[in-house]
């Protein structure tokens, strides 16, 4: 949380350095394949007769900034993203989290948006009941949605998104330095869909 802290203020003194034009956010639910994690619960579970509901959905958030506007359509700017995903029974827990910065570029016609990133990522999972105690990974990721704003004014616009994202974190390490790795897919995954409610202010 630290790191994310420090991404956010990055974001914020390049905003006001550049006099942005637009800060916008986004509250994010997502759903994704979490192969490996999934199958790690299912054993942990099968063996200890319980029943763990598998990591698919979670929720997040979004922050943007635009810097640079090109032909009143196109936007280019930075933004950070975090997501989370938790799931357990009884004593149980098992959480996951994704945290980073991408560049993002967009363009709209009217209401719609159409806009992908690309950026760096820092992955979290904690399972301690399976020995998997604050494992963390790192890795590029990107990003595409398509939005639509219902309400646009000249200084606030409110709508929402639907997005295909792409974000594997391929291998991960603990504390002392041991690594893992998932077996025929990233050991943590956050790939898959999300639908956003998004909200910008205009400066």
């Amino acid at each position: 949380m630290r790191k994310l802290g420090v991404l956010i203020a990055i974001v914020v003194v390049l905003a006001v350095s550049a006099y942005a034009v637009d800060l916008g956010g986004g509250l994010v639910g997502f759903f994704a394949s979490m192969v490996y994690p999934n199958s790690l619960i299912d054993t942990f579970a099968t063996d200890n007769v319980l029943t763990i509901p598998g990591l698919h959905v979670g929720w997040g958030m979004n922050m943007n900034v635009s810097l640079f506007s090109f032909m009143e359509n196109i936007d280019m700017g930075l933004g950070i993203r975090y997501l989370n995903a938790r799931t357990g029974a009884r004593d149980v827990s098992v959480g996951a989290s994704l945290a980073g910065m991408y560049a993002w570029g967009g363009y709209r016609i009217g209401r719609w948006q159409l806009a992908i990133d690309a950026g760096g990522y820092r992955g979290s999972f904690s399972f301690a009941a399976a020995r998997y105690q604050n494992l963390v990974g790192w890795n590029g990721g990107v990003t595409g949605s398509v939005s639509y704003f219902a309400i646009a004014t000249g200084t606030f616009s409110l709508g929402s998104a639907v997005s295909l994202q792409w974000l594997p974190i391929g291998e991960m390490h603990d504390t002392t330095g041991q690594r893992y790795r998932g077996r025929g897919a990233p050991f943590l995954d956050f790939s898959g869909v999300s639908v956003s409610i998004l909200f910008s202010w205009n400066f």
